[in-house]
C-alpha cells in the first residue's frame, strides 16, 4: 500500500473496538491494516513506535464525533 509518506507492507486483521464512556459502551467491527515496522533509517532515526501509522484511520473516525480541546488535554469520541 503506497500512500503520502511512501509505501509499505501491511497486514489485514480482525479487531474489535469498544469505546467506553459514562452512557455505556460503543463497538465497532473492523478490519485493521497493521504496518510492518521498518528498521531506523539515517533520514529517521526515530524508534519503531513512534514510525508506525494511526491505528484508527478515516474509515473509523467517520463513524463517530471527536472533540479534542487542546487547553484541557482531553480527545473525546462521540457515537451516535
Amino acid at each position: 500500500m503506497a500512500g503520502v509518506g511512501g509505501s509499505n507492507q501491511y497486514f489485514q486483521e480482525p479487531a474489535v473496538i469498544v469505546l467506553y464512556g459514562r452512557y455505556g459502551a460503543h463497538t465497532l467491527n473492523i478490519e485493521l491494516l497493521v504496518s510492518k515496522p521498518q528498521p531506523p533509517s539515517a533520514s529517521d532515526p526515530r524508534p519503531v513506535v513512534n514510525r508506525l501509522p494511526s491505528l484508527l484511520g478515516r474509515d473509523v473516525l467517520n463513524r463517530l464525533r471527536m472533540d479534542y480541546d487542546f487547553l484541557a488535554q482531553r480527545l473525546q469520541f462521540f457515537s451516535s
